[in-house]
């Protein structure tokens, strides 16, 4: 009974985000510090794996909690002045190649073989090299069409069979993109994308270049974003504004949250768009008005083609002094249990497709209508290292902006950016 008060409160400690010093009978063997993605008290199933890996392995975890607009400058910094402040770090896969390179992180050791192998390929990819692997992940946010039933009803169309190639999509988004009271005003929009710079037009356009079955960089590093795969990309996105207009023209400077806005609140009847878009949309317009699908890809004849990931993970600092327990924290949330807290107890997408199959996740509220779209989406996502992130991410920017405005055709803008992120290696 004893024991059971004393976890209660460590569970209550770790909400607030500091530790007190625990009694003998449950004394912790060692402490580490890991950098989290913003405020602990948005992060659940985080301090429930934690609470979880204390009680398992007595190692007492001290959360600091960085902002997620800073904790790229934060890491970077603290990693590069060589201090041991942190043993493990939250990390997106888009910073791994430069942060491995500088050897800011240490391979994690004898990491389960058929642990490894239940992750999506997105993670393989992304977080190890050739048969090192440097982080382990916490979740990922793949994509899928996010799509208002009602309306489609409404445009007569069937609301059980979503498009489910770009062709298919132009075809419906023109459908459904309606002046209402026909005073030359479009009042809803047949769909929507995020085309602002920097990072919200770069993963709109790499959803639909891994869609298109291209790759950023080739099995040597070099950028091949100005393949035909990219050019088609970047083309489909210009004319859905420019061609098409079946999305405003706005979109070329839109972020995130004006794509989240405009399908949550019925501006536009379709997107593609993460998880938890999906699940606001429901909530907001209840499930039997909101629909799911796999993205629709370039041409249905390649079924493995695949959308955006973007992956947290959590790494070993090189300089840590606590390594073996830093070792410890990573693969513990990589198990099937993290994985599931992680879905079931906070709605971030789990990288181990198999725990879609969990019938805990399968009769989640919310979750359970869309599993085998979720399953779907993450069996299928790509995510690579990206050398030179930042830099690569401002030029891509401006790539992608210039082509969807009609400055530059998709050719020359991306030819031009792939000169450029080579002479960057």
């Amino acid at each position: 009974m004893l024991k059971k008060v004393f976890f209660a409160m460590l569970v209550f400690i770790m909400a607030m985000g500091s530790f007190i010093v625990i009694p003998d009978e449950v004394a912790a063997q060692k402490k580490i510090t890991i950098a989290n993605f913003g405020a602990l008290r948005f992060d659940p199933a985080v301090m429930i794996t934690n609470a979880r890996f204390f009680r398992k392995y007595r190692i007492e975890v001290d959360v600091i909690e960085v902002p997620d607009t800073k904790i790229y400058e934060e890491i970077s910094k603290s990693l590069a002045l060589g201090e041991s402040t942190f043993d493990v770090v939250n990390v997106n896969h888009y910073w791994m190649a430069d942060f491995i390179r500088a050897g800011f992180f240490v391979p994690i050791p004898n990491y389960p073989k058929d642990q490894w192998e239940s992750f999506s390929p997105a993670v393989k990819g992304a977080f190890a090299v050739g048969d090192k692997i440097y982080a382990s992940p916490q979740w990922g946010n793949s994509r899928m069409l996010i799509y208002r039933k009602d309306y489609f009803k409404a445009a007569g169309l069937d609301p059980n069979k979503p498009p489910k190639t770009w062709d298919e999509l132009v075809e419906y988004a023109k459908k459904l993109t309606i002046d209402k009271n026909k005073d030359g005003v479009i009042d809803q929009w047949g769909f929507y994308y995020a085309g602002g710079r920097p990072e919200y037009g770069l993963e709109t356009f790499l959803q639909y270049l891994y869609a298109s079955g291209g790759r950023m960089y080739d099995d040597k590093g070099k950028c091949i974003v100005n393949s035909k795969e990219g050019v088609a990309a970047l083309q489909f996105l210009a004319d859905l504004r420019n061609k098409y207009k079946v999305v405003p023209k706005g979109v070329a400077d839109y972020t995130e949250g004006d794509n989240w806005d405009a399908i949550i609140n019925g501006i536009a009847a379709m997107t593609v768009e993460e998880p938890m878009i999906l699940f606001n949309t429901v909530k907001k317009n209840g499930v039997e008005n909101v629909g799911a699908a796999m993205y629709p890809v370039r041409d249905l004849n390649h079924p493995k083609w695949g959308g955006i990931a973007v992956l947290c993970g959590f790494a070993v600092n090189a300089k840590s002094k606590n390594k073996e327990a830093a070792y410890k924290y990573c693969i513990n949330y990589g198990t099937y249990q993290a994985q599931k807290t992680e879905i079931v107890d906070e709605g971030n997408i789990a990288t181990v497709p198999a725990v879609f199959d969990d019938p805990d996740v399968r009769k989640a509220e919310i979750i359970g209508p869309y599993v085998d779209v979720l399953k779907g989406s993450v069996s299928r996502s790509v995510a690579e290292r990206w050398p030179r992130y930042k830099e690569t991410e401002d030029i891509m920017a401006k790539a992608i902006l210039s082509a969807i405005i009609g400055q530059q055709t998709p050719q020359k803008a991306l030819d031009k950016a792939a000169k450029q992120i080579n002479a960057l290696q």
